[in-house]
């Protein structure tokens, strides 16, 4: 098989989709000899090095381009499937051209928050554009890939796609690298460069609405009046609605931005919780890191999240901000309870591989390739 694997999410974007994406492309290197992969972005990443059979293309612009990205995906990029004898496309987000000669498309619709939150979505005109690309991309393809049963839900009942033509396929962790380290170790790095010197609470997302930080405060300091007096780390990356979040630095909140991935490790090992309160998620990949870490988790209970923490969290309502506050004080003040949730998200972690995801994505291509041969 010749397959083309859209790689332009790494181009701008340091989040789930984009880990996914070169978690997909590093993972199925190393279980895939025979077929001859191509992958598309604008920058050659150092994430993803050409190796063997598979190899880097240019694409004209970003997915950020609405006129030369958008002009590529549509237009050039589809003729040159049809130049390069492609047999399977993968979209790792959702979108897909318009024009489909022989080549058989996949894409991953990783969640659908920009339909059920529009309104914490961004403007009129994005959520109208982010629609349409959505509508159109599961009307073409030929297989959609959801990471987890409660996105696949939700792409049935939002988009009425019959439950066939979706294949759940759970992303993965690096054990390698988030894994339980050190204590004092950690401590040390963290007061050395960031001046951390403080028990706290850890939270990770993008600055946006959906990961209701903001009620995270409020809870934080329904805390403070518990007597429990634990500052708040939130390590994220800018978005369109980072100035309404980034406002509530102080005393007892902490943000810290461009942190490099090899550093998170030290952040999850010495929280003493690792706190989710996202209104929705595709999957939910910091859950699985925390875990890897032998950190406690308290998540909201919506979408994928009980999906994927199973019973080594506890849940409460994101909405319910009293309710979050007393779960996260159920954790940090009961040290046998704590030791449980760390025992059971070591075990949980063992059920996720990204080598697991890519054996289950290219049984997908050979499905697919299989069935129009």
């Amino acid at each position: 098989m010749r397959i083309a694997i859209d790689a332009r999410i790494t181009d701008i974007y340091k989040g789930g989709s984009a880990i996914y994406t070169i978690k997909l492309i590093e993972s199925l290197k190393k279980i895939d000899s025979t077929n001859k992969y191509f992958y598309f972005s604008k920058k050659k990443s150092y994430l993803i090095q050409e190796f063997n059979n598979f190899t880097w293309r240019k694409a004209w612009d970003s997915l950020n381009n609405h006129i030369l990205g958008d002009a590529w995906e549509q237009i050039g990029f589809p003729l040159y499937l049809a130049k390069n004898f492609i047999d399977i496309y993968h979209a790792t987000v959702e979108r897909l051209p318009l024009l489909k000669l022989k080549t058989k498309y996949i894409v991953t619709i990783h969640d659908l928050s920009s339909m059920k939150f529009s309104q914490l979505a961004g403007s009129r005109q994005y959520i109208m554009y982010t629609k349409a690309q959505i509508c159109s991309a599961v009307g073409k393809a030929d297989k959609i890939i959801a990471p987890s049963q409660a996105t696949k839900k939700d792409i049935m009942e939002k988009l009425n796609i019959p439950p066939g033509k979706i294949e759940v396929i759970l992303q993965g962790i690096d054990k390698e690298m988030f894994k339980v380290l050190e204590q004092r170790k950690c401590a040390n790095f963290l007061k050395d460069k960031y001046g951390i010197d403080r028990n706290y609470i850890l939270a990770i997302g993008a600055f946006i609405p959906r990961k209701n930080f903001q009620r995270l405060f409020e809870a934080c300091q329904k805390l403070i009046s518990k007597d429990i007096d634990e500052l708040l780390i939130i390590i994220g990356f800018q978005s369109w609605k980072d100035k309404e979040i980034l406002k509530y630095a102080g005393k007892n909140i902490l943000f810290v931005q461009n942190v490099p991935d090899s550093e998170l490790p030290f952040f999850y090992n010495c929280a003493d919780l690792f706190v989710y309160p996202s209104l929705n998620e595709g999957f939910g990949l910091a859950l699985l890191e925390a875990m890897a870490c032998g950190t406690p988790v308290a998540a909201s209970n919506t979408s994928s999240i009980p999906e994927v923490v199973g019973d080594a969290a506890l849940l409460f309502d994101p909405l319910n901000v009293e309710e979050m506050a007393d779960t996260m004080k159920k954790i940090l003040t009961d040290s046998e309870l704590k030791q449980k949730l760390r025992k059971k998200g070591l075990e949980r972690v063992k059920l996720f591989s990204w080598e697991k995801m890519a054996k289950e994505t290219l049984a997908l291509y050979k499905e697919i390739y299989g069935r129009y041969a």
